[in-house]
């Protein structure tokens, strides 16, 4: 091949691999995202909780079938909750002011306990918690039923005395008020996020479960206080 020919074809070649290579200019535009474009986030696969079956498509016989068998084993466990009673039979016959207090106590743990799943609960489903933030957010409730159970009795005590209650039930129901809440607030905080472990739904599950396992757990530290403290005394 002539010269001037070699050296066209070779300004040609030249010519082809500059035009399909791009400059570092547009390789910088092309990497850096467009003006105004916020960056791309990773959205979790995982759901913060199971979706529940269509409240509205679900016939009563759907609604009874998914809860019964709860119902069923929380009854068992009221159960033991009543053979509990049946243990300390002796110490209420003896202690008859102590039968007064028991259906106070567990309600207070009921409702304190309930004011945890709910908040627990909604903060689930907000976003404000994750399952990662559970030890943080047992401990912050547990610590929280405590303070409020100590500070309902000291207005409860005054009033156990001026209705003439002997002062060993008061000191009774004086520790198993903070007992209580420091029980119920911690079952109300991690119960939540057990369910969310084991893929149930948290507003079906957790409520009831709170309330039979304070009731028996509840019911068996009030007593149990209270034999060691009628023993104390007397």
């Amino acid at each position: 091949m002539p010269p001037a020919r070699r050296g066209r074809a070779s300004d040609a070649l030249d010519g082809m691999v500059s035009s399909a290579t791009p400059s570092p200019s547009v390789r910088r535009r092309a990497k850096s995202p467009a003006r105004g474009a916020s960056p791309s986030k990773s959205t979790p696969s995982k759901s913060i909780r199971p979706r529940p079956a269509h409240y509205g498509a679900q016939s009563f016989v759907d609604i009874s079938r998914e809860r019964t068998a709860w119902l069923l084993g929380f009854l068992c466990v009221l159960l033991v909750s009543a053979n509990i009673m049946k243990s300390f039979s002796e110490l209420l016959k003896d202690e008859i002011e102590l039968t007064f207090f028991v259906s106070m106590l567990i309600g207070h743990g009921g409702n304190s306990g309930g004011q945890t799943v709910s908040a627990v609960i909604r903060a689930l489903g907000s976003g404000q918690v994750t399952p990662r933030d559970a030890g943080r957010t047992v401990a912050k409730e547990t610590a929280a039923g405590l303070c409020q159970s100590v500070a309902l009795a000291a207005v409860v005590v005054p009033a156990l005395l001026a209705m003439g209650i002997t002062r060993r039930v008061t000191a009774v129901v004086a520790l198993a008020l903070p007992a209580l809440g420091v029980l119920a607030n911690g079952l109300g905080s991690a119960l939540p996020f057990v369910a969310l472990q084991l893929g149930h739904d948290p507003a079906v599950v957790v409520s009831p479960l709170m309330t039979t396992l304070t009731d028996m757990l509840g019911t068996l530290t009030f007593l149990g206080l209270a034999s060691m403290i009628i023993a104390i005394f007397t």
